[in-house]
């Protein structure tokens, strides 16, 4: 194919993070093509979002645009960049998703840019599975016939099963000969992939979930992908969690920055035990913490937003407090039943002296928005706490409660002013005192809820601090509480 001169620059689209089934294998194909690119002369715009792969390095393009892969970031670099023309193929599921919304959206037809490898036509044929049904059938090929053929495959794998030794064999050697070792893998692959008769799913079951001495285990970070996949289908996602602080915090603990071909727990050392590394074999746990722990999970199948249903309870209380971890463990922050001391464990501080200590919670002195941190002035860096796993719909439906209590009588993303003194509220004092939307110059009293303050323009911290000297004065006078301010002013 000769040169095509009339294309002189060309935007690349990586495949981003890596994710089951994409991986290394399309780093290495975008970073080939964009050399190969470069060494023809053509200036070779980059967009991908991961800085883990080589392909982000700035030898390997011209430009490198280290943005998310949406539609609206990669739409803004053609309108900016104006290539002529956009390699997509390389990028994977992730590209060609991407080619397929710019091309709807009018993005390339809008900046002239041409599509290069698999035409838009050919990508949505291939992608939406009627017309490539329809295709395979003008073309004569036996899509029905394929149906059969898998079935044909199971019975030929449940033939295998070893009915001594209650697993299917290791592998078929090259010869035709079938391994005298049975493994987990064989039953975790079997049990993935729905190819287990129903008599054999039982034992298969305990073949993956507890393995026993005789059988050959999986060992490898890439066999894990499978396995996990495995557990999370039969219902199962705690032993993913399990496994993933069995094999991989060893690699951590002995100062490992990536992943191991095999896991040490495997090999009983205490040592390094290859020099074989991969980062896309970290892909196990950084693609199932998210999905188990925090509940990330795609919208839909491909999509590029997600949707967030966390599965740790424990600290619903929190959900729309504004401020930081740290600042919720120095003022041991509360609302609605909760507070921070009920699932704090411990703390990692820095002192006035320079050391890093931990310290348990029970020895914080955590009481109603204090801490012993407001007399030492220590500086936290971390905490621990104790949370559980919980039922994701409840979960949700709890904070979802809460927000909308929060939306109905708070002003949102603003800290409440004043502390709750005993025997009574702040904002009911306030209210009682006439003080509802009270004014200091650009700092007000908040109309929703006396107990905050609120900035309506133009406020300096001047005007909220004066704010709320007024209102303590007015207060005491009338009432006789003397409320504290529930912030923490830093002097200069």
């Amino acid at each position: 194919m000769p040169k095509r001169t009339d294309i002189k620059k060309v935007l690349v689209i990586g495949s981003g993070p890596i994710v089951i089934g994409q991986a290394a294998e399309f780093d290495y194909a975008g970073t080939q093509a964009c050399l190969a690119l470069k060494e023809e002369g053509y200036e070779v715009i980059l967009c991908n979002s991961n800085p883990a792969t080589i392909m982000t390095d700035t030898s390997v393009a011209d430009k490198v645009y280290m943005e998310p892969l949406t539609l609206e970031y990669v739409a803004k670099i053609i309108r900016y960049e104006r290539p002529d023309a956009i390699l997509p193929g390389i990028g994977g599921q992730t590209g060609l998703n991407l080619a397929m919304q710019l091309e709807k959206k009018g993005v390339l037809a809008e900046c002239r840019t041409e599509l290069l490898g698999t035409k838009s036509s050919s990508i949505e044929r291939a992608e939406d599975r009627e017309q490539f049904k329809e295709l395979c059938e003008s073309l004569g090929e036996p899509v029905e016939a394929f149906r059969g053929q898998r079935e044909e495959l199971k019975r030929a794998i449940n033939a295998q099963w070893d009915a001594r030794k209650l697993a299917w064999p290791d592998s078929i050697h090259a010869d035709g000969t079938v391994s005298e070792e049975a493994s987990m893998h064989t039953s975790m692959l079997a049990l993935l992939y729905d190819a287990a008769n129903p008599e054999h799913v039982a034992a298969a079951r305990a073949n993956t979930v507890t393995p026993r001495a005789e059988l050959i285990r999986v060992a490898s970070p890439f066999a894990a992908l499978y396995l996990y996949e495995a557990f999370e289908k039969i219902g199962m996602a705690d032993e993913i969690l399990k496994t993933i602080y069995r094999d991989y915090l060893p690699m951590l603990r002995l100062g490992s920055t990536t992943v191991w071909e095999t896991f040490p727990a495997a090999l009983n050392t205490g040592e390094f035990p290859t020099r074989s590394h991969c980062h896309g074999w970290s892909a196990a746990p950084l693609y199932f913490l998210p999905r188990l722990v925090l509940g990330i999970l795609p919208a839909a199948p491909g999509a590029m937003k997600f949707r967030i249903s966390p599965r740790i309870t424990g600290l619903e209380f929190a959900y729309g407090i504004p401020g930081t971890v740290g600042g919720a463990v120095y003022m041991n922050a509360g609302a609605y039943g909760g507070e921070m001391k009920d699932v704090l464990v411990s703390v990692r501080y820095l002192t006035t002296e320079g050391e890093i200590v931990e310290i348990p919670a029970e020895q914080l002195d955590l009481r109603y928005r204090h801490s012993i941190f407001e007399e030492n002035g220590g500086c936290i860096l971390s905490a621990k706490f104790h949370l559980a796993r919980g039922n994701a719909a409840d979960i949700r439906a709890r904070m979802d409660d809460l927000m909308a209590r929060r939306k109905d009588k708070q002003p949102l993303d603003k800290p409440s002013t004043f502390k709750r003194p005993v025997g009574a509220f702040a904002a009911a004092l306030i209210d009682q005192c006439g003080l509802r939307g009270y004014r200091h110059g650009g700092a007000a009293v908040s109309d929703k809820h006396c107990g905050f303050v609120v900035n309506l323009g133009g406020a300096t911290c001047a005007d909220v601090l004066a704010l709320c000297d007024e209102v303590r004065a007015i207060v005491k006078e009338k009432t006789g509480y003397d409320l504290e301010k529930e912030i923490r002013v830093v002097e200069a």
